[in-house]
């Protein structure tokens, strides 16, 4: 449940859809049962006024709570279903992690968390590793998924060892292209701080081959995230380079912002960057008037550490039958960027359709190619290693 076939509709080259819901454990107070006969009318009003106070009183702790999709709006959204694409059986039960893809030339690139594991053993490797996927070939599976499955090359990231210029590495998060160039962002645990750290590589097409910069990473402090939280996605646009903060909430984040920089890595102006609950994971490359889309999820882990308040997007627009009983929330949210800033696109967010165990999407890209256009997604930390379209319209 919750794989299958995509089915979209034209919405500008966008197709979105709603949002979650969450259990409200309160039950309305009732009256006492009636033995001998029934109540007059003016003590049966009374009782329905008292059950009306009681059922409506505001609770100030909790006036920023999670509240079921009932408590604000009624209306129920579709749903798109992931389409899974065909792998090769030793990268689909392979314990491969993706953070992040990016679109280069023919290639599509899958950045591992881990790029010192190898993807299809297992093991360990004392060379840094990408993936590469031919962009063609799964423009193809994404119009017809039954085609043969798709095999990955690996492509090595030479040069210094990311771990020897990023003290206290942990993961690779983040890719993006522009131009020849690559910027990967890094996560990194240094004196007890959290750190995201922004490298630059070359493409190489003989080979091809990455080769990481020498250069020290700009890194970037995040004191104002839950503990645990950092930017976990990056962008390009307008010619910057800008890094997403993973936390946005209400109650987690009072003043969301998205640090830019230039290509050579010199810190400019932040951006204004919207609230928006859940954790906000990888993004899309924009479009040339600036839309994007972002991973927006949340699991049974997470919501503590999040607290999630109220969520503008499922008021406004409502929610689909998997998340109206779910805690869990797995959806696309279209956004823009402009020099001003970051904002959310007046489009509804694309849900995506939850099966009993949903697949823990964490890489995203848009694929525009040979009739294709739709989105990738891409599994991370959970096995089966699953790699997913979802349409954004027919061609």
């Amino acid at each position: 449940p919750g794989l299958g076939f995509g089915a979209g509709s034209k919405t500008s080259g966008m197709h979105p859809a709603g949002q979650s819901a969450s259990k409200h454990n309160a039950m309305p107070p009732t009256c006492p049962p009636f033995h001998l006969r029934p109540l007059p009318v003016q003590a049966a009003l009374a009782c329905l006024l008292l059950l009306f106070a009681m059922f409506s009183r505001a609770n100030p702790s909790c006036a920023q709570e999670e509240r079921p999709l009932s408590w604000t709006s009624t209306r129920s959204v579709d749903e798109a279903r992931v389409v899974i694409l065909p792998l090769i059986p030793e990268l689909t039960y392979s314990a491969l992690s993706v953070t992040s893809m990016a679109r280069k030339g023919e290639y599509l690139l899958l950045l591992p968390e881990d790029p010192f594991q190898d993807p299809l053993t297992g093991e360990e490797s004392s060379q840094p590793l990408v993936l590469s996927l031919d962009l063609a070939q799964v423009a193809d599976r994404t119009l017809n998924p039954e085609g043969p499955p798709l095999t990955p090359k690996q492509i090595p990231l030479l040069g210094p060892d990311p771990r020897q210029i990023v003290p206290g590495f942990q993961s690779f998060e983040a890719l993006a292209v522009h131009g020849g160039q690559f910027y990967l962002l890094a996560r990194s645990l240094r004196n007890q701080t959290l750190q995201s750290c922004l490298l630059r590589a070359e493409w190489e097409e003989h080979g091809p081959h990455l080769v990481l910069q020498s250069s020290p990473p700009l890194c970037v402090d995040s004191p104002n995230l839950p503990q645990g939280y950092a930017y976990g996605a990056l962008l390009v646009s307008n010619g910057m380079l800008h890094i997403l903060p993973e936390a946005n909430g209400a109650n987690c984040n009072l003043a969301p912002t998205a640090h830019s920089l230039t290509p050579a890595l010199v810190p400019a102006a932040s951006l204004p960057f919207p609230c928006l609950e859940f954790r906000v994971g990888d993004a899309s490359s924009p479009d040339d008037e600036g839309f994007f889309w972002v991973l927006n999820r949340l699991d049974s882990e997470e919501r503590e550490q999040l607290s999630p308040a109220v969520d503008s997007l499922r008021s406004q627009y409502g929610t689909g039958r998997t998340h109206a009983h779910s805690q869990e929330v797995s959806r696309l949210v279209a956004m823009h960027m402009d020099v001003h800033g970051v904002t959310l696109a007046d489009l509804p967010p694309l849900e995506l359709e939850l099966s009993f165990m949903p697949p823990a999407w964490e890489g995203l890209e848009l694929i525009e190619h040979d009739g294709s256009v739709g989105l990738l997604l891409a599994t991370g930390g959970s096995t089966p290693f699953l790699l997913g379209f979802v349409p954004l319209h027919s061609p």
